[in-house]
C-alpha cells in the first residue's frame, strides 16, 4: 500500500511539472504587442485592421500607434484609405507570442508596401544606448546611415573621413539595434557609397537605456528625407 501510494504521489508530481513546462496556464504566450506606423508621404491617411477588427482609424503619415496587445500567431493586417472599405494593403504576418512588433506602411500611396518588425523590449546596457534604422524611402532605396558625434557634422567632407555605421541599408529592411555610447549624435543619411547627405537632422541626446527606432521617410517617393523615431524600451 505505501509503494503504491509513493508511486501515486510521483505521477502526479510529473504530471504538474509537464504541465506548467508546456505553458498551458501561460497567458503571455497567446499575446503579442504591436504598434503600427504610417511612413507613406503622400498619404491621407490610413484606417488600420487586425484579424478583420478595427485597429486605428486616420493613422497620419508620420505618426504610430502605441502598442496594444493582439492574439499571436498568423495574422491578417489591412490598411485602407481612410473612410474606404478597399484594402491597399493585405497581409498575413506571423506574430510570436510575448513579443513586441512594428508594422511599418512604406513607399508610396500609389503602391503601398508593408513590412513586420520584432522589437526589443530590454533597455540597454547602462551608459548605453541603441537604435534601429528602417529604411522606407523609395527616394533613397539603398542607404548609408552614420551616427555622428555631436562634436562632427553630416558635411561631406567630414563624412568622407569616416565610415558609415550602416551600409546599403534596402527599403523595406531594418538594420541591427546599433550599440553606441550615451550622448548627443548627428544622424546623417546618404545614398549608397556616397558622402552627400540626403538627410542631416540636428543633434539629438540619447539617454542611458534608452532604445529607440528610427525610419527613413520621404513624401511619396520624393524628396526631401525626414524620420520618425520610436521609443522601443527605456531604463
Amino acid at each position: 500500500m505505501i509503494k503504491r501510494l509513493a508511486l501515486l504521489t510521483l505521477v502526479l508530481s510529473v504530471g504538474m511539472i509537464f504541465a506548467v513546462g508546456c505553458g498551458g496556464g501561460s497567458s503571455s504566450s497567446k499575446t503579442a504587442q504591436l504598434r503600427m506606423v504610417n511612413a507613406v508621404g503622400d498619404s491621407a491617411g490610413y484606417d488600420t485592421l487586425v484579424a478583420g477588427v478595427s485597429f486605428a482609424t486616420d493613422l497620419a503619415f508620420n505618426n504610430a500607434t502605441a502598442y496594444a496587445s493582439v492574439t499571436s500567431g498568423s495574422e491578417q493586417i489591412e490598411f485602407r484609405n481612410t473612410g474606404t472599405t478597399t484594402d491597399v494593403i493585405n497581409q498575413t504576418v506571423t506574430l510570436t507570442g510575448a513579443t513586441n512588433n512594428t508594422y511599418v506602411a512604406m513607399g508610396t500611396s500609389a503602391q503601398p508596401a508593408g513590412a513586420i518588425f520584432t522589437d526589443t523590449s530590454t533597455a540597454a546596457t547602462s551608459g548605453d544606448f541603441q537604435l534601429r534604422i528602417i529604411n522606407g524611402s523609395t527616394y533613397i532605396s539603398s542607404a548609408d546611415v552614420y551616427i555622428v558625434p555631436s562634436t562632427g557634422n553630416c558635411s561631406a567632407g567630414y563624412l568622407s573621413g569616416v565610415s558609415a555605421n550602416i551600409s546599403g541599408l534596402q527599403f523595406g529592411s531594418a538594420s541591427s539595434y546599433q550599440t553606441l555610447t550615451t550622448g548627443s549624435y548627428y544622424l546623417c543619411v546618404t545614398a549608397n557609397a556616397t558622402k552627400t547627405a540626403y538627410y542631416y537632422g540636428g543633434s539629438s541626446a540619447y539617454a542611458s537605456g534608452a532604445v529607440e527606432t528610427i525610419i527613413i521617410e520621404d513624401y511619396g517617393g520624393t524628396g526631401p528625407l525626414q524620420i520618425q523615431t520610436l521609443t522601443d524600451a527605456t531604463s
